[in-house]
């Protein structure tokens, strides 16, 4: 049972619910972007909307350390502390961030970062990314 068939019974509500999703959801709307990293600091999901922002694709995102990827040099000691605290728990972070576009450009991104963990205990980085709001 899927949860919206538990909440269909639990509530006797006859809703109809759509659970897949559409181009013109919500996050295509607000051009936000889902990256996640594992502890290692390689990309281990990487959404259609950050190859959007950044410019890669999938095939050349996955497995790539993220620091090395969309980050400059100058940048990325402050890249590592940031995401070596929250990979140790010490809370989420939240920021604009300038990252490397692939076409070479530097753009000022807005980050939503935090920890998550998995059923096994391992612990990934989710960001959350969208343009700078202005």
């Amino acid at each position: 049972m899927v949860a919206s068939d538990a909440w269909r019974a639990e509530t006797g509500a006859e809703a109809e619910w759509d659970a897949q999703s559409a181009p013109g959801s919500l996050l295509d709307a607000l051009s936000v972007a889902a990256v996640v990293l594992g502890a290692d600091g390689r990309i281990v999901l990487w959404s259609p909307q950050a190859q959007d922002l950044f410019g890669w694709s999938a095939e050349e995102a996955l497995g790539q350390y993220a620091a090395a990827l969309m980050v400059a040099e100058e940048h990325v000691g402050r890249v590592v502390e940031l995401f070596a605290a929250v990979m140790a728990g010490k809370g989420s972070w939240a920021g604009v961030f300038p990252v490397r576009h692939k076409d070479g450009s530097t753009r000022r991104l807005e980050f939503r970062n935090m920890r998550l963990l998995d059923e096994h205990g391992d612990a990934y980085a989710l960001g959350i990314v969208c343009e700078e709001a202005t």
